[in-house]
């Protein structure tokens, strides 16, 4: 069951449509499966914060990589109460450095950039979840995988 950037959104149409313009623009895959209700607990600046910074992220890494590809999935797992948010995407350079630690940026003008991350981070700790973030070298993709509690009582009051 597919659902539109604006159902799950909450009026994030605008934001849907401009990283299915920019993937088209630079012929990445853009494929989402977001389920109904599974981003309702997220405040509205919150959930555009986090998912702008996912897809951000996740765009730069892919808009000069061949046969690129982005999927953004967003469910809700009823046996566990658990909401899960994974992204996957093309990277062809590792983004962690020697010592596992990821990179700030790679963008050229790096005193600008590199917040996003802090921002997710941030995101994530404010709704008491949890995620994990690897690179595949086989398969050259970036995964992101993100765990909120949906019946936890710090989920209420946002």
């Amino acid at each position: 069951f597919f659902l539109s950037w604006q159902d799950v959104m909450r009026g994030g149409r605008k934001m849907g449509e401009r990283y299915i313009h920019l993937c088209n623009d630079y012929k990445i895959d853009f494929k989402s499966d977001i389920r109904h209700h599974s981003t309702d607990f997220l405040s509205n600046d919150d959930c555009t914060s986090l998912f702008c910074n996912l897809l951000d992220n996740a765009f730069e890494a892919t808009k000069n990589t061949p046969d690129s590809f982005i999927e953004l999935n967003i469910g809700y797992n009823t046996t566990h109460s658990i909401i899960v948010i994974t992204l996957i995407n093309s990277c062809l350079n590792n983004p962690f450095d020697n010592n596992g630690q990821l990179k700030r940026t790679t963008k050229t003008d790096s005193r600008h950039h590199g917040y996003g991350i802090k921002s997710i981070q941030n995101t994530i700790d404010k709704y008491n979840g949890d995620y994990n973030i690897y690179y595949n070298h086989s398969t050259s993709t970036f995964h992101t995988v993100i765990i909120f509690q949906k019946n936890t009582h710090n989920l209420s009051n946002q």
